[in-house]
């Protein structure tokens, strides 16, 4: 399957964005505007986070809803049809977000979510770093930091190598 693409980048309408139009107002990129608003923004760790550790010793915060396992999943089932719904804005594993609530301290496992469902998909290191940074290119406020790769390599790392979360799972079958 090929993704299609217009001036802006990839068009994901039928994801549930808006495309912006030649009335849309970018600065240095062209932007897809998600259909929900952030309203709040909830900078303390929230009371029940948990606190977890990468396979490289690296701890974050995780709500206690987070599945990694159900993550990685997701990612045999889906694929990259699926990475939208499941790791991008709002999607279901997109874990600083909750309605319309950006939790800061949940950033890094969101990030870290990404990197395990690309594992799941099946994607190498290089094909999950393209496919996130396309994506981060386009919808992320903070495109290009080094803590969100670092996040997403760290969960690609860990559902590959078995490592952190992964360490007493089976993810192969």
């Amino acid at each position: 399957m090929e993704v299609a693409f217009n001036e802006f980048g990839p068009t994901m309408n039928d994801a549930g964005f808006h495309l912006p139009t030649s009335e849309s107002t970018t600065t240095d990129r062209p932007r897809i505007e998600p259909i929900r608003d952030i309203k709040n923004h909830q900078h303390d760790v929230p009371t029940d986070a948990e606190t977890l550790k990468a396979g490289d010793g690296e701890s974050f915060f995780a709500p206690p809803k987070a599945d990694f396992l159900a993550v990685y999943a997701a990612g045999r089932t889906d694929g990259l049809m699926g990475v939208n719904s499941n790791v991008g804005h709002f999607g279901r594993f997109d874990f600083q977000r909750d309605g319309d609530t950006f939790i800061d301290a949940y950033s890094n496992a969101s990030n870290y979510a990404v990197g395990v469902y690309m594992a799941g998909a099946g994607y190498t290191w290089h094909e999950t770093f393209l496919i996130a940074n396309t994506f981060a290119h386009i919808m992320s406020s903070n495109a290009g930091s080094r803590t969100q790769q670092a996040w997403w390599a760290r969960g690609w790392n860990d559902a590959t190598n078995k490592t952190g979360p992964f360490s007493s799972s089976k993810t192969d079958d």
